[in-house]
């Protein structure tokens, strides 16, 4: 481990705090040292395009930012930057583990410290300059942070929310906080230590004061009443729900039967990769021809891009879009169609841009 509260010219590290280094090939020299990040390990994408890499979806056993690398064309690409050396440590500014943004490095979290030696242990930051280290028993410390907290369809109006369940044995409960309108977080709700989901019946997107943004996170508790650092927060706004129900609204009022023979018929494949910066493909496929409109959304329902309107054939189509000018965040795209027969099909999906 080093404590990194210093910084100079020749020193590239991205945070201040505690850096947790392990040695992966301790049988072979030099030894291969590298370190752990307290944002988690990650599936990562290589644009060959673009020749950018990009994080996807949390794999606690895989790489990181700093150690991930991809080679082509005679360059190393790492780090987001090219020619980029894996021990450089220059990383952003969620490596270090802390007190506040991730304080605990253990079996159950992401990344983990599972190894080689089948010794199982937990590294607990408590203050700036002191650190707790748990072997006999590496669920004694503060539980690990909530993993993968995002949004998901939102039930009868009311935002729903879905996290990773730790797998620390002793965890009791997990409770969720909110923040409306920026105003400082206060307490949402309480779930059950096998329940990973939360719908907020006290938020809804009918009434227009729920129209302005809306902040959560969740954090831990376990049987010491001991709490996880907060997750990473998810922002939402009623904005999204009134344009997808409006979306909704237009549709046909075929049976439901027609409606999903429509479904089978036109198809918005989704986007890939998802996350993305700066670009990503969307995917379609049309069983009949007719004209189509695809366009991209803002989450508070303002057009961003047209990236179809015209006559299309029935097939499989691909199409590129382009996020270089804006700016991190959620946004969707909206396939509709206008097929004799089939008029007003519509199909929604979102996509989250991360620069």
């Amino acid at each position: 481990m080093k404590n990194r509260q210093h910084s100079s010219p020749h020193d590239f590290a991205g945070d201040n705090g505690i850096y947790i280094y392990h040695v992966t090939n301790a049988n072979s020299f030099p030894p291969n040292i590298t370190a752990d990040c307290a944002d988690g390990n990650w599936n990562f994408t290589f644009n060959t395009s673009s020749l950018t890499i990009t994080r996807t979806t949390p794999n606690p056993s895989g790489n990181n930012e700093l150690n991930y690398s991809y080679p082509y064309g005679g360059t190393t690409y790492a780090c987001y930057r090219p020619v980029y050396p894996t021990d450089a440590m220059w990383g952003d500014s969620y490596d270090a583990f802390d007190p506040t943004y991730n304080n605990v490095f253990s079996p159950v979290s992401n990344p983990r410290s599972i190894n080689n030696a089948g010794v199982n242990f937990t590294i607990e930051t408590t203050g700036s300059n002191s650190i707790a280290v748990y072997f006999t028993n590496p669920y004694a410390g503060s539980p690990s942070k909530p993993q993968n907290f995002h949004r998901i369809t939102s039930v009868d109006n009311h935002p729903t929310l879905q996290w990773d369940l730790n797998s620390e044995p002793d965890i009791s409960s997990y409770k969720i906080y909110r923040s409306y309108d920026n105003s400082p977080f206060e307490i949402a709700g309480t779930v059950s230590c096998s329940t990973n989901t939360f719908v907020d019946v006290n938020v809804d997107y009918t009434k227009p004061i729920w129209e302005k943004p809306v902040k959560y996170y969740v954090a831990a508790l376990d049987n010491q009443s001991k709490y996880s650092v907060p997750s990473d927060q998810v922002k939402t706004t009623g904005q999204m729900d009134i344009l997808i129900k409006s979306i909704s609204e237009r549709k046909s009022s075929d049976t439901e039967v027609e409606k999903e023979q429509l479904s089978s018929s036109f198809e918005l494949l989704g986007n890939y990769p998802n996350p993305f910066n700066p670009t990503t493909t969307i995917k379609y496929q049309l069983s009949s021809a007719g004209f189509i409109t695809l366009k991209v959304y803002d989450m508070l329902g303002r057009e961003i891009q047209t990236l179809v309107n015209g006559y299309k054939d029935k097939g499989y189509y691909e199409v590129s879009f382009d996020a270089s000018d804006l700016a991190s965040g959620v946004y969707i795209y909206q396939l509709r169609t206008n097929v004799p027969g089939r008029e007003n099909y519509v199909s929604i999906k979102k996509m989250m841009l991360v620069k």
